[in-house]
């Protein structure tokens, strides 16, 4: 394949089409099957056989068979009358050169039953002296006037088409009227073709009939057959210019008209190839040509930019030996090579690496398209986008997803485990099986820093080496980087392959040679431990992967310290069993651990009366022990948990044994709500029955609880977020080159508005799936300068159809003079969009219309978009909220709530701020402030 990529002669490859001649000739008035091109050859798909060709003939074709052989002569005859008895239409063979039994046999071998298609008159084969030399000599006006009648007879008898092939060589025996041969060609163009439907080849072999026969049958025939291909044929002349007395001047014209087209062609093509080659040159990604021996034909700006090398250090060379990676090569060859063979078919999309001149390997999506002329695979197409950075973003996104679905499942056995090996067990278990970690391994310490156990999971090397460490740890003898983990005021750490730390150390096995993370269990003081899991190289450095790992160890630090809580509070509750003289020690330890402690007991004065209350509880509810002394432990209750609580206290004074804890949530006495948790013990107090409860402030482990679902909902939206964006980046791709391209043809301008909408609106989807991505973790943006007015009106051509089915009828008021601001434009239509389609919601909702009005105006050094709507408007006690993440008042399934929050995110980062105002059945308005660039607060708009 050579830099022409594989083209050959015009004349005989190119898509056909018939060449204007600016003279409405027979060939056109009759609209003959054969699609017309700016070649002469019938247009042929790649891999159509000759008989499709000639398939595609219809009633009204005159044809010329010019033939050199007696294969060509049958490849184009036979199957001329085979495909019209297929088709149910009459056939006339007239035989000269050949025989009537011969041409019965080849119809034999087509699959014809000859006998049969003779019986019923559907197939005639004549002598030429039946036809053409009745009575001796050759008269047109005798011949046309016969196929008239075969045609209305045919008809007649209920065919749709008359089909006639003769062989002409009985022109060479010299009959009398034989010279006017050419005149019955001629005739036969304006008398009877456009009249009657038939169609006909005319058979001449070159080898016998002199040139200028030959020369007058091509000026008479409209289509033209030689070898496999069926022409237009421009050298043909109407009937009413060939008969007439100025036919040389006719043919001379005629030669020059041919001459004038062949040079527009010509300029027309060569202007195509040069915009051909700008498109390539400017086109976002690499256009390769690769040829059948393997060698590089094309390659656009874009491929050598990625490859790092000139267009004269590709072109020639041998694609996988110079470009693909060495373990790629053997693998790829093959596959070309049956590719080119015709074995396989081309993947339409594939991703493989290519190899850069510096070394580099960069990761190629590839789209294939076979290269096929008339000889068959000539090569292949190949255009490719570099998602080198794209995958490894993917991968940074589908790691920090595993590891939050690990921190999401650790915080679910938190609440379920009770003991802190199954819990450091099956913590490891889920860092690993999440593909979060290829590693990882926790150690736990008591108060003294000596060693209680550990755990471990993942690539640990083998059982025998995990014994021998833990043996090391029994000993007290910890690796260096447990030791200072375990001692240093900052104790995180990354820890890479050839660390200090780690050289002569009998754990850096366990590492092998990707980069860990290390840092201490800890929570209020108190060291448990420490842990260190294994992470990719590439991740190490990334600011949210160090944050979800501090997360992970704040969250395994807090759940065995609640775990150590637990286990002294069973001591005090059987402390309290065994002994009831010993209940203040229990108190006191009680209080130790942080929580309150509280004996309740019936008397005169109520039920559940406090007859102890420690500081703690004093310090949560807000009263004073003196006053909690003369209180019932109802008062305290919430009134939705006081009838519950009240009913537990009572079976416990009854004797029965209660399970577990329990929450419920007290008034403190500034009338504040406090959520806790209450266990309580039978005890007894001056021989008579009593409660001692132990109550602990939960408030920080509900906020927790709460950031654990935004949490999830993130982890889950940063999943979903991955996966959008894989699935919508390629068609949204192809949306907007494919439009670009619309838009540099020449296309009326109502098409070209709708394909600048189509590409505008592609690239804000694609913008979209962006911003979706940023709302947990936002990018700095590109901005330019916007025209605000421009912007709304944008949107409102897109909704206006949604308007004006749904009665919504808007009013504008913008200020002519607004300032340009500097902003991400597709940014701010996403804001403008999302609060007009709430306005457009809600009014829809309240009354089955409404009416929006928007207004831009200047307001000092900002630019201020207000959008009022008249409908129910925001009630009081939400409004503060309606900017908060997935708070939404939508039904289930028409909002998430992300909407409002995403607005004031980009609004935030654009230096200007949003807010609402609004009065209860009144309506609502939006306002959004963008600030006005100093140094261009007073350009004029551009004209």
């Amino acid at each position: 394949m050579g830099g022409e990529m594989g083209g050959s002669d015009r004349a005989q490859e190119l898509p056909a089409r018939r060449r204007a001649t600016g003279r409405a000739g027979p060939a056109k008035q009759r609209g003959c099957g054969i699609p017309h091109s700016t070649d002469h050859g019938i247009s042929q798909p790649p891999g159509e056989s000759f008989t499709q060709i000639l398939e595609r003939l219809k009633p009204h074709d005159h044809l010329c068979l010019l033939y050199q052989s007696r294969e060509e002569w049958r490849a184009a005859a036979v199957p001329f009358i085979s495909i019209g008895l297929k088709r149910g239409e009459k056939c006339i063979y007239v035989v000269d050169s050949s025989t009537a039994a011969e041409i019965r046999a080849y119809l034999g071998e087509e699959g014809v039953d000859v006998a049969a298609v003779e019986r019923s008159g559907q197939l005639s084969v004549l002598h030429e002296t039946e036809a053409y030399t009745r009575e001796g000599t050759f008269d047109p006006e005798r011949m046309i006037a016969l196929l008239t009648v075969e045609a209305e007879k045919a008809l007649a008898e209920g065919y749709p088409a008359l089909r006639v092939t003769g062989e002409m060589t009985w022109v060479l025996r010299g009959h009398p009227g034989s010279e006017r041969l050419e005149e019955y060609e001629a005739r036969l163009n304006s008398d009877f073709f456009p009249k009657y439907p038939c169609l006909a080849i005319c058979q001449y072999d070159r080898g016998k009939f002199d040139p200028e026969i030959i020369q007058g049958v091509i000026l008479t025939h409209p289509l033209l057959i030689q070898g496999n291909r069926v022409y237009h044929n421009f050298y043909y002349i109407p009937p009413q210019e060939f008969l007439s007395a100025r036919r040389v001047e006719a043919e001379v014209q005629r030669q020059l008209d041919n001459l004038e087209r062949e040079e527009q062609i010509r300029e027309a093509l060569q202007r195509e190839k040069d915009r051909a080659e700008r498109y390539l040159d400017t086109a976002d990604v690499i256009l390769v040509v690769i040829d059948s021996d393997q060698r590089v034909s094309l390659m656009n700006k874009k491929g050598c930019q990625v490859l790092g090398c000139r267009a004269e250090e590709i072109i020639g060379k041998n694609w996988f030996d110079n470009f693909l990676p060495e373990r790629y090569r053997k693998e790829a060859k093959a596959r070309f090579n049956k590719l080119m063979a015709g074995n396989i078919e081309a993947a339409e999309y594939f991703e493989s690496p290519v190899l850069a001149k510096s070394g580099e390997e960069r990761l190629i999506v590839w789209h294939n398209t076979l290269l096929i002329d008339r000889q068959g695979i000539v090569g292949i197409l190949s255009s490719g986008e570099d998602i080198t950075e794209r995958r490894q973003a993917e991968e940074r996104v589908r790691h920090l997803n595993a590891v939050l679905r690990a921190l999401r499942n650790i915080n679910q056995i938190i609440t379920r485990e009770k003991d802190s090996q199954s819990l450091i067990e099956r913590s490891c278990e889920l860092l690993i099986e999440t593909r979060g970690y290829a590693l990882a391994v926790i150690v736990l310490v008591d108060e003294n820093g000596d060693f209680i156990s550990a755990a471990g999971a993942g690539d640990i090397s083998s059982q025998e080496a995990w014994s021998a460490l833990l043996k090391q740890l029994k000993r007290g003898d910890y690796p260096r980087c447990f030791s200072e983990t375990l001692k240093r005021d900052k104790p995180f750490a990354v820890l890479g392959p050839d660390a200090e730390e780690c050289q002569g150390c009998d754990f850096a096995p366990f590492r092998v040679s990707d980069t860990s993370f290390i840092d201490r269990l800890e929570y209020g003081g108190r060291v448990y431990g420490m842990i260190l899991v294994r992470l990719p190289s590439e991740f190490a450095q990334n600011k949210e992967e160090q944050g979800l790992f501090h997360e992970l160890v704040g969250d395994i630090s807090f759940a065995l310290h609640s775990l150590e809580l637990g286990e002294k509070r069973q001591q005090v509750e059987e402390a309290l069993r065994e002994s009831e003289e010993r209940y203040r020690a229990i108190l006191e330890l009680g209080e130790q651990a942080g929580e309150a402690v509280v004996m309740l007991q019936d008397d005169a004065r109520g039920e559940a009366m406090h007859v102890f209350a420690s500081e703690v509880w004093s310090k949560m509810t807000g009263y004073s022990r003196e006053e909690l002394l003369n209180m019932s432990m109802a008062e305290l209750i919430h009134p939705r948990d006081r009838k519950a609580a009240m009913e537990r206290h009572q079976q416990r004074m009854r004797g029965r044994v209660l399970p577990g804890l329990y929450e419920m949530t007290i008034i403190r006495k500034d009338g504040s709500e406090l959520p806790v948790e209450v266990t309580y013990a039978p005890s007894s107090y001056k021989g008579k029955p009593a409660n001692v409860g132990y109550i602990r402030n939960i408030s920080e482990r509900k906020k927790m609880q709460e950031q654990l679902l935004v949490t999830d909902r993130l982890a889950s939206i940063g999943e979903l977020a991955s996966g959008v964006a894989h699935e919508l980046n390629n068609p949204l791709t192809s949306v907007i080159g494919f439009s670009d391209l619309l838009l540099r043809r020449a296309v009326p301008d109502d098409v070209k508005q709708d394909l600048k909408m189509i590409n505008s609106e592609a690239q804000r989807a694609a913008q979209i799936v962006r911003n979706l991505l940023t709302f947990a973790r936002r990018h700095p943006e590109e901005k330019e300068p916007v025209d605000i007015n421009k912007a709304v009106q944008n949107i409102l051509e897109m909704r206006a159809y949604e308007q004006k089915v749904n009665n919504i009828e808007v009013r504008t008021d913008f200020a002519a003079d607004l300032p340009e601001v500097i902003a991400n434009s597709f940014q701010l239509q996403q804001v403008f969009l999302n609060i007009i389609i709430n306005a457009e919601y809600f009014m829809k909702e309240a009354h089955d219309r409404g009416t929006l009005i928007i207004t831009t105006e200047r307001a000092g050094d900002f630019v201020r978009i207000s959008f009022a709507d008249d409908g129910p408007g925001i009630p009081p006690e939400i409004k503060a909220r309606i900017f908060a993440p997935f708070f939404t008042t939508k039904e289930v399934g028409k909002g998430t709530g992300l909407g409002l929050s995403i607005c004031q995110g980009i609004i935030a980062e654009h230096g200007g701020r949003i807010y609402a105002e609004s009065e209860p059945g009144r309506g609502a308005i939006f306002i959004v402030e963008l600030p006005v660039p100093a140094a261009d607060s007073q350009r004029r708009k551009p004209s």
